[in-house]
């Protein structure tokens, strides 16, 4: 047998535990000095000394400073320059594989899986990262290795004021990635924190064990314990199949979610000597009855599989939910979306039950149910029950449900006469903010500027502008709640909760379309912890439901929780058309399941990789005569479907422009704002009130605002200084990247976007690439060229 070449492995491994402006960490350096450990382990990865670099923190001078601390991305591309270039050029192959590995704080934007590791320099208002996924796409793009193994063990909390940024560093396309096999793991899924062990007081003479990360422990020890194939290689997929099975021992109950693991077919990883599995210890020393003969194999004994299978039918309570089925080896042996038939041969089973993303916005759990089948056996039914979600919602169906909370919701729906009323109020909104994680009897653990901490905003239809709405916020202290009712007329709301950012308070906004046509709105809030505060409301997580306005209340109904599943499938990073349709179902009808379920389902069925026009204009007719015309979603999706419609070659109508007031609530509909097929457009106000505000966000369009910023936009026009410019005219970017001093924190989250990419570009020098990624930048934002030129010019005033 011959073995495994690793003369041409590489690997970078990137460590960071200290953070001047975040919080530090304890098991990020552990972490990768036990991967670097196996890494040169000859009976390991075997990869040679020369070829692995070990980047961390403790590498670096300490520093109070976060702009003085190390490492970054710029260690990151040394290393990375040193093994792909020679002479200044670019190679072609360098090796077999490289190995990455980061290990840190870190986030995700947008709408897809893109974890980012946040550098040193990282603070809250000034999100240096380290586009790790992007880096090895790149990469890989370029051919450089055969393999490419990427490991992130860092959060993907979907983060407020950031997007992840294209690296500026530029190795040649050769779009080779479709020849190079991909390991990628992450320590948690999009939407979800990464977790490290509790640091343990040792005992008496004892050292304290090191901290580890969840991922990161896990991954070595499935690496150690894999078995191997009958050659005596470890390969990707048995590594996964391990990995699987051992975090849903250890952590599956405490964090609800399967880290992202994604190994390619025929990847073998390293060679090791077989082990030999004994087969399990029965009572006496002869064979049961019945005994299936083992067959034994190379490095290990193994039951044989029956020849007879035995018909087993899973139901589960919710459409929509996904299930699979796994063996004694923990291999996916029937998966299926809502319901399952097959045969299996007799032995042990786990049923494993997941609906939507289990992102951060619905969390939804994971749930397992073991089974046993036998030769022989009639054909077996398991119905399994609904998810148990936890929603913000206080209803008899949440994990998080509380009676306290459940009490005061009746009351303020209740409390119909008590709405303050405003000039021309036609329609009703309830706010209802509470802390599931409170326990009765307990101080709440909210500091009360954040309790109070709830605002509304009116658009004005007319100008665009934004007036403040006036508020009777009422705050129960006993049962963690903070709530308002008030009546209004129909149109567009931005939704405010309170927030600290180091020394400084922000304001989280939602936006909100509240219709006039006979409809309450409610929108329900729950609390996330927060590291300065204790605990604070979480816009990210909002549900809202849209009833009849003199209607009882909806929150323990069917109609409320199918509205949370349809969200839950409505965060998925990747839409399957047979769950989609199977979760809306032909049965659904709007007048059932009332306007933000419906808006739901017409965003999900728009948005699968084959989508059901028909159907979508069906639910939007049906949206624009009961609940409202003027809803920038319903607007956005309707021109998508004209433009899914219309014929090959057909002629193009003119440009979408919404009203002044019209912002889409939707993050998903956002980027149909984008799609050149809708050719869609904000209006100028609103580019500057929410655009240029916008952060990520996995459900709902956000802004995140200053509470000095007291105006719509910070974006004034400045005549102190007029922009750099070059002979033709052109802005000069590098010599404004150069001038660029440290972040104004008054400035729009676009403004830090765009002085990040400017940075970016000073340091790797290149302008075509700065022009580039501006563009996409620029795009991604729904912003003008107007507003993008007003936008540098703030941040030209902010210069050394």
């Amino acid at each position: 047998m011959a073995a495994l070449n690793t003369a041409d492995h590489y690997a970078l491994l990137l460590a960071i535990n200290t953070y001047p402006g975040l919080s530090n960490l304890a098991g990020p350096e552990n972490d990768a000095l036990a991967l670097r450990d196996w890494l040169l382990d000859p009976a390991g990865g075997a990869v040679d000394p020369a070829h692995l670099a070990l980047i961390k923190s403790s590498d670096f001078p300490s520093t109070q400073d976060p702009y003085d601390a190390n490492p970054g991305d710029t260690q990151l591309k040394k290393v990375l320059n040193q093994w792909l270039k020679q002479d200044g050029k670019w190679r072609d192959r360098v090796g077999q594989r490289l190995y990455l590995f980061f290990a840190g704080h870190g986030f995700t934007a947008g709408t897809l899986t893109d974890p980012a590791l946040f550098t040193a320099q990282a603070q809250l208002d000034d999100r240096t990262h380290i586009a790790g996924l992007r880096y090895a796409q790149k990469i890989a793009n370029a051919g450089f290795f055969d393999e490419v193994v990427l490991l992130m063990d860092c959060c993907q909390d979907v983060l407020k004021a950031s997007a992840v940024m294209e690296p500026s560093w530029s190795p040649p396309d050769r779009m080779a990635s479709d020849k190079v096999k991909m390991l990628v793991a992450f320590g948690a899924p999009r939407g979800r924190k990464a977790f490290e062990q509790s640091p343990q007081a040792p005992a008496p003479g004892v050292a304290a064990p090191l901290v580890h990360g969840y991922f990161s422990s896990v991954f070595l020890d499935a690496l150690r314990s894999a078995p191997v194939d009958d050659d005596g290689y470890v390969t990707a997929r048995a590594v996964e199949a391990t990995f699987s099975d051992l975090w849903a021992k250890r952590y599956l109950d405490q964090t609800d979610y399967e880290p992202p693991f994604t190994a390619p077919r025929d990847m073998r990883l390293y060679q090791r000597a077989a082990v030999t599995i004994p087969p399990a210890a029965t009572e006496g020393t002869a064979a049961s009855a019945g005994a299936v003969a083992p067959e034994t194999t190379r490095g290990l004994t193994r039951a044989k599989p029956a020849s007879l299978n035995v018909p087993i039918r899973i139901n589960t309570a919710d459409l929509g939910a996904h299930i699979r089925v796994f063996d004694q080896r923990n291999r996916v042996v029937a998966q299926a979306t809502g319901g399952l038939l097959r045969k299996l041969p007799q032995g042990d089973y786990t049923a494993r039950i997941v609906y939507g993303a289990g992102s951060s916005a619905v969390r939804s759990p994971v749930t397992q149910h073991p089974f046993h089948l036998n030769i022989g056996d009639s054909p077996i039914k398991l119905q399994l029950p609904g998810a148990h979600l936890a929603s913000p919602i206080p209803a008899g169906w949440s994990r998080s449900h509380h009676e306290f909370h459940q009490g005061a919701a009746a009351q303020w729906l209740a409390a119909q006469a008590e709405s303050a009323q405003l000039p021309g109020a036609n329609a009703t909104l309830l706010v209802f903010a509470r802390d599931s994680g409170h326990v009765w009897g307990q101080p709440w653990r909210m500091r009360n500027p954040l309790r109070k901490g709830l605002r509304l905003m009116r658009v004005l239809p007319t100008t665009g502008e934004l007036r403040a709405v006036k508020l009777q916020v009422h705050t129960d202290a006993a049962r963690a709640f903070s709530a308002f009712k008030i009546d209004l007329p129909g149109g567009t709301y931005l939704l405010g909760v309170k927030r600290r950012l180091r020394k400084r308070w922000v304001w989280d906004e939602m936006p909100l379309h509240v219709s006039a046509q006979g409809w309450r709105t409610e929108v329900w809030l729950d609390c996330q912890d927060d590291e300065q505060d204790g605990r604070r409301f979480d816009l990210d997580s909002a549900s809202p439901l849209v009833v009849p306005r003199q209607a009882p209340s909806w929150i323990d109904t069917e109609h409320a929780r199918s509205t949370e599943l349809l969200r839950a499938l409505l965060l998925q990073p990747t839409l399957n058309a047979k769950d989609v349709t199977t979760a809306v179902k032909a049965s659904f009808q709007p007048d059932s399941a009332g306007p933000m379920a419906t808006l739901y389902a017409a965003t999900l069925l728009a948005r699968v990789q084959s989508p059901q026009v028909t159907r979508v204009q069906k639910l939007l007719t049906w949206l624009t005569q009961h609940w409202s015309a003027a809803s920038a979603d319903v607007a956005l999706l309707q021109r998508w479907c004209e433009s899914a419609a219309r014929a090959t070659g057909a002629r193009r109508p003119p440009a979408l422009s919404l009203p002044n007031d019209a912002v889409p609530m939707l993050a998903l509909n956002w980027a149909l704002l984008t799609d050149a097929r809708c050719d869609a457009q904000l209006a100028k106000p609103m580019q500057a009130a929410v655009a240029l505000w916008r952060t990520s966000s996995e459900a709902w369009v956000q802004t995140q605002r200053p509470e000095l910023v007291a105006s719509a936009s910070n974006v004034k026009p400045c005549k102190s200084a007029l922009l750099p410019r070059l002979a033709d005219g052109a802005i000069d970017l590098l010599r404004m990247a150069q001038s660029l001093g440290r972040p104004d924190p008054t400035l729009s989250p676009f403004h830090q976007s765009l002085r990040s990419v400017l940075l970016d570009a000073c340091e790797d020098g290149s302008l075509e690439q700065l022009k580039r990624v501006l563009a996409e930048v620029v795009k991604s934002s729904a912003l003008d060229d107007g507003v993008l030129e007003q936008a540098l010019q703030d941040l030209w005033r902010t210069r050394k």
